[in-house]
């Protein structure tokens, strides 16, 4: 998987979850920093599952990932509780930068946005 690899040279301890229920108990049962969730899952919608990771989890930084690049997705994105968003095809240096930002933050113990 291209975002698998991408990631890899980030030395992160790296939890590929192909169900929205999956990424839910990964991230109840985890010591995960760093969601990046697709919107269309095979299960459930991806929006529905940030919605309930932030039931019970308001601290995480959540990337959303999807093909939908329209205003009114990303609204739906940031309405479900994601902090940044990023368009199909991805942009591995962007999301790198996005992710370094992130762990800058946690770091810092400065709250993400």
């Amino acid at each position: 998987m291209y975002l698998q690899e991408l990631l890899s040279i980030t030395c992160a301890n790296i939890t590929l979850c192909t169900l929205g229920k999956e990424a839910i108990e990964t991230v109840r049962k985890g010591h995960v920093h760093i969601v990046l969730m697709d919107v269309q899952l095979p299960d459930i919608n991806g929006l529905e599952a940030i919605k309930e990771i932030r039931s019970f989890n308001t601290n995480i930084a959540v990337i959303v990932q999807t093909a939908y690049a329209m205003h009114s997705d990303k609204i739906a994105a940031i309405n479900a509780g994601c902090n940044y968003y990023v368009s199909k095809p991805i942009d591995g240096k962007k999301l790198l930068l996005m992710i370094n930002d992130i762990v800058t933050k946690l770091k810092n113990d400065t709250s993400i946005p």
